[in-house]
């Protein structure tokens, strides 16, 4: 999903958290990522607080963005190329990631670390499909 760049200087609000001190040097360090032309990766806490931080440091640096949420079904095609029939005719789709790369956009991806994480809760399909293993 593509998210324009935000161009209303009055967007910004209390929600944001660049009224934290601890977000002014989240966004202060990004910004240091960017022109070194880094890559980053925000891991804390569950919660939206990364997404957001990551949403207006975009809207700062006016780029859009290609957002991914990540699940257990996520697969490599999701990410990069989708073949798709059309008509009689197989063509290749770019995914976000590759949109991404050709654009000049930021890729956000959600969800990693919840799909990923080796001590997360396993869902209760997965505890019946182990029992009747």
């Amino acid at each position: 999903m593509l998210v324009p760049p935000t161009r209303n200087e009055h967007a910004l609000d209390a929600s944001f958290v660049t009224h934290s001190h601890e977000g002014l040097l989240h966004l202060q360090w990004m910004l240091r990522k960017e022109s070194l032309g880094q890559d980053m990766l925000l891991i804390g806490p569950p919660g939206s607080l990364r997404r957001e931080l990551a949403l207006q440091f975009c809207h700062l640096i006016q780029r859009p963005v290609e957002y991914v949420a990540i699940t257990r079904d996520t697969t490599e095609s999701d990410l990069k190329q989708r073949r798709e029939i059309l008509g009689n005719n197989s063509i290749f789709v770019d995914q976000a990631a590759v949109r991404a790369a050709i654009h000049g956009r930021v890729l956000l991806l959600d969800g990693y670390a919840r799909v990923h994480d080796p001590n997360a809760t396993i869902n209760q399909a997965d505890a019946d499909a182990a029992q009747t293993s």
